[in-house]
């Protein structure tokens, strides 16, 4: 197998291939975890991931949970829609 320079591969194949020792570590806890999920928010297009990351700040300093999902939901909605 060859060396794996990417940061992360599912491939548990990839344990061992790692050149950096930080992708060393994070391979090898990806490969031995139970469960595993991406966060989605930066593939999501339209500005969903800097909403999503406001939102977070925002609780954490004392914002209204509710009022931060709904913001955050309104900018994903807004990013998916389809293109007419």
């Amino acid at each position: 197998m060859r060396r794996q320079t990417t940061d992360e591969t599912p491939n548990k194949g990839g344990v061992g291939n790692y050149t950096d020792p930080q992708l060393i570590k994070k391979g090898e806890i990806l490969a031995n975890t139970s469960g595993f999920t991406y966060d989605i928010g930066d593939s999501i297009p339209g500005g969903f991931g800097k909403a999503e990351w406001t939102a977070i700040v925002n609780y954490i300093n004392g914002g209204d949970l509710d009022a931060e999902l709904a913001a955050a939901a309104k900018v994903q909605a807004e990013a998916l829609k389809p293109a007419n």
